[in-house]
């Protein structure tokens, strides 16, 4: 069996006896990830730190979230200057495949271990495709290797890519696991939709179990679909992710049909808020991908959208605020309409909108609505914030009720720059001693970067001490502990507010502690920054 045409038997290399093998004794990630996923499908939290994680970031730089430096480099076109190290991997491949040579392969590993794969890979195919390899009985069985027993991601990521040109049904089913860690899902689905029988209903399904850039990618790949199920989940599921709404709500509109699905009488709930959050989304501004300004069917879509919210008996706040964000779009004076006007925003329709969402502000008494979830908050707090502000209600006892009340890893505590002022920042700083262990959180710098809720409080501490850059003088224990912290970002806001005081602000005290920490520190930039501020 061969894969694609031509290629000249490489001169093979001597196996040496004593070899030191970059993959031994490391767990395989597959087998990570398959231990780690629960008995409804999804991977926990534990199964989405990888084995290789400390290795891939050694030096203890910029931590990518799963998958997203490769999805980024995809958005961007990827790498065009990367052809030396593809012509490395081409060649590394045809000679595994004639000869499953030793150091061969530990020779493409070692390329591999450096987690660049997508930037070279697409180039790299197409030199395998100008090359005669046999599949088997090595090379096939290697990618299976790669994909299922290797320890490093970049590694795996190779494997999966071949796999799916030369694999078979029988790894589809390894491939879906792998590609419900957000690292791999990218490759697996690419993977899938050139070896599966049914790719759109094996890539939906995968899609339920990710939510960040994994999902991404693959609703990206669903935009052709005809499949009516797949339409109506796009509508209701799909656009929704955790890195930006923006990267998929354009997409979902055109893929789903969101102008037809609203020309129906009457529509299910999930329908008429996943409309809202679609049609708000695409209004927002510096979206890094297609807005309003792409959508044709927009000025209709929102029309019958708002046919059916006057039409419905139970508004709630988030509906207040998405007719606001609808209203301050269509009232914006600075915008160029010009270019929406042919895609039938013109004057009379924008008029004829603004009327019905005026009919329909008017129909609800929404400020006791807004006080009645002061007074027992059910729904997220932002929402409470923004309705607030918008009727011009004050939600500082809520806030500060829900500050006391709810654990420190809550997100309430990112809220904190809307409400410090002059007259509320000496007790914001006592309520933060008094919540945060700044005993533990001063627990000396360590190699590693701090995970789940440990992480999530220090970042909660985090706007803490960012709110004190514009109060010389006030919060020191905060900014003592926050400088002592295992999350570099806690040090280097640390560095921020000092520099922000200035030098004739900052206490005596901080000298010393700023030669200790120096003395620990593993960031290079970090390093330099306590170094400038003890030069001062």
């Amino acid at each position: 069996m061969k894969l694609f045409s031509f290629l000249k038997k490489p001169k093979q290399k001597a196996e040496t006896e004593k070899t030191v093998l970059p993959w031994q004794n490391l767990p395989p990630i597959f087998l990570h990830i398959k231990r780690y996923i629960d008995a409804t499908g999804m991977l926990s939290s534990k199964g989405n730190v990888l084995p290789d994680q400390d290795k891939r970031y050694k030096d203890n730089g910029l931590r990518w979230v799963s998958g997203g430096q490769d999805s980024i480099l995809g958005f961007n076109g990827g790498n065009k200057n990367l052809d030396n190290t593809a012509d490395k991997v081409a060649t590394y491949a045809a000679e595994i495949s004639l000869t499953n040579n030793l150091n061969t392969r530990i020779d493409l590993y070692k390329i591999l271990i450096e987690d660049n794969v997508l930037a070279y890979i697409e180039t790299a195919m197409e030199k395998m495709a100008s090359m005669e390899i046999q599949v088997s009985p090595h090379l096939d069985r290697y990618a299976r290797w790669l994909a299922f027993q290797a320890p490093h991601r970049g590694a795996v990521k190779l494997g999966i890519a071949l796999l799916g040109i030369i694999g078979n049904n029988y790894d589809k089913k390894g491939l879906i696991t792998l590609g419900k860690h957000e690292e791999f899902t990218l490759f697996a689905a690419v993977a899938i939709m050139n070896m599966s029988e049914t790719p759109e209903l094996d890539l939906w399904n995968m899609a339920k179990y990710v939510s960040g850039w994994g999902k991404i990618n693959i609703v990206e790949r669903l935009a052709e679909t005809n499949n009516p199920d797949i339409k109506n989940w796009l509508l209701r599921e799909g656009f929704k992710n955790t890195i930006m709404y923006e990267y998929l709500a354009y997409t979902c509109a055109v893929a789903g049909n969101l102008k037809q699905a609203l020309t129906a009488r009457k529509i299910d709930t999930d329908l008429f808020k996943g409309a809202g959050t679609i049609l708000t989304t695409l209004l927002n501004d510096n979206s890094p991908v297609e807005d309003i300004y792409s959508y044709e069917d927009g000025a209709e879509a929102l029309q019958l959208y708002l046919n059916h919210m006057t039409h419905h008996n139970d508004l709630s706040i988030n509906e207040f605020i998405i007719l606001h964000r609808f209203k301050d779009f269509l009232e914006d004076t600075a915008k160029d309409w010009k270019d929406l006007d042919a895609m039938d925003w013109t004057e009379d329709h924008r008029a004829n909108l603004l009327i019905d969402i005026h009919t329909i502000l008017s129909k609800t008494n929404w400020n006791a609505i807004v006080k009645e979830q002061l007074e027992n908050p059910s729904i997220p707090f932002w929402q409470i914030k923004q309705a607030g502000k918008l009727l011009h209600i004050s939600t500082w006892d809520t806030y500060l009720q829900l500050l006391t009340n709810k654990p420190i890893c809550d997100s309430y505590w990112f809220f904190i720059h809307d409400y410090v002022s002059d007259e509320t920042i000496d007790l914001l700083i006592d309520l933060a001693k008094k919540k945060f262990d700044l005993s533990k959180i001063a627990s000396s710098v360590q190699q590693t970067e701090p995970k789940g809720a440990i992480f999530e409080e220090l970042m909660a501490f985090d706007s803490v001490l960012y709110t004190l850059a514009k109060y010389p003088g006030k919060g020191v224990t905060l900014l003592k502990a926050g400088l002592e912290s295992p999350l570099a970002k806690n040090r280097y806001t640390v560095t921020y507010i000092l520099s922000e005081w200035g030098t004739d602000n900052i206490p005596s005290t901080f000298n010393s502690l700023l030669k200790k920490v120096l003395k620990n520190e593993l960031e290079e930039n970090l390093i330099k920054r306590y170094e400038k501020l003890l030069n001062k």
